[in-house]
């Protein structure tokens, strides 16, 4: 890969492959069965989750997973001109995902309503709003056999490869892809969803390489404040 395509720091001076700093809140959507607050650079997010009964047929939006009477919907509250294909990209990627870690059984005869509000963007809001979603999944005390994780990549004119892009990085990029991993104590990170566009097969090749490096790494963080902010079992993820 030619050096130019990884330049050794960006406008905030962080490197390529450098996540920024992250923040999470539990339980603050008191109404909520769960609800999670995701801060990450300048991107806030909540979301929050509601158990309903499945007596009404599913609506246009409802997301059914494999997983037996598991529904997800999906909305994002950012006024945004690409407002509804977010809240499509954010929908796939979570049904997805969840069709690989959720246990599902353990809802029978109930839905999942998932609602996310982007409080402030400057990029990988997609990322952010789902690892908010997977957390407050987690919080309403949703089984999952591995803790998800989304990261986000962009490709510039250049040809540099950047994790966590900034919205400023995100206007330049001429490629995106959102990359969702299933991280376990137990076993290496896993790519279990992915939405991607304008990457042609090198680029792509480098962001699936270090895809599963910055979950892993994004999931250790989590992991360490998990244990003590979660109200019931989260499986064995």
């Amino acid at each position: 890969v030619n050096a130019r395509a990884w330049p050794m720091s960006r406008v905030d001076g962080r490197s390529p492959s450098q996540v920024r700093p992250f923040a999470v809140e539990f339980g603050c959507i008191s109404h909520a069965d769960g609800s999670a607050r995701w801060q990450q650079g300048g991107t806030c997010v909540i979301a929050s989750v509601g158990y309903v009964p499945l007596l009404e047929p599913h609506g246009p939006d409802a997301m059914p997973s494999e997983g037996p009477h598991l529904t997800i919907v999906c909305r994002l509250s950012t006024p945004s001109l690409r407002r509804a294909l977010q809240e499509k990209e954010l929908q796939v990627l979570l049904r997805k995902a969840l069709r690989s870690a959720c246990i599902g059984s353990d809802l029978a005869g109930m839905g999942l309503s998932v609602a996310v509000h982007v409080l402030s963007m400057d990029g990988a809001v997609l990322g952010c709003s789902l690892n908010a979603a997977v957390l407050a999944l987690l919080h309403a005390g949703v089984a999952m056999d591995a803790l998800l994780v989304a990261v986000h990549f962009v490709c510039t004119a250049a040809g540099a490869v950047l994790v966590d892009p900034t919205e400023a990085e995100e206007e330049c990029s001429t490629g995106w892809g959102y990359f969702v991993c299933a991280t376990s104590t137990r076993a290496p990170a896993r790519l279990v969803a992915s939405v991607t566009r304008g990457l042609d097969d090198m680029q792509l090749l480098k962001c699936l390489w270090n895809a599963p490096l910055s979950c892993t790494t994004v999931a250790h963080q989590l992991r360490e404040w998990l244990p003590h902010v979660l109200r019931y079992g989260s499986g064995s993820c």
